[in-house]
């Protein structure tokens, strides 16, 4: 309703396609940054699960999601151990989080 509102006030501005293209944007964000790699530096920061996932030890993820752990956590780039995984070409423990509840189709 909110949005609608506020592009219906941005209409008679003549906006609404500038407001659509920044919503859309906005929403595009974290996305693309889930999308992109981890650095060298953000690899060594890893502890956890991420880190598990970055060296592809998926006894030591199903362990860490045994106590407790959300197989679909973020990182500050909005990456999940999966996506991670998944940049490291990690197969064993792409299968390991997903078997353990992992979302394959988060963003």
């Amino acid at each position: 309703m909110i949005i609608l509102h506020i592009s219906s006030t941005f209409s008679r501005r003549g906006a609404t396609a500038r407001l659509l293209g920044l919503l859309l944007l906005a929403a595009s964000l974290p996305a693309a940054h889930a999308q992109s790699p981890p650095s060298q530096v953000e690899r060594a920061r890893y502890t956890g699960l991420f880190l598990a996932a970055a060296r592809g030890d998926a006894a030591q993820i199903k362990a860490l999601i045994a106590k407790g752990a959300r197989p679909d956590m973020r990182d500050s780039n909005e990456r999940t151990p999966l996506h991670v995984a998944a940049h490291a070409k990690q197969h064993e423990a792409m299968r390991a989080l997903v078997a353990m509840g992992a979302d394959p189709n988060t963003l």
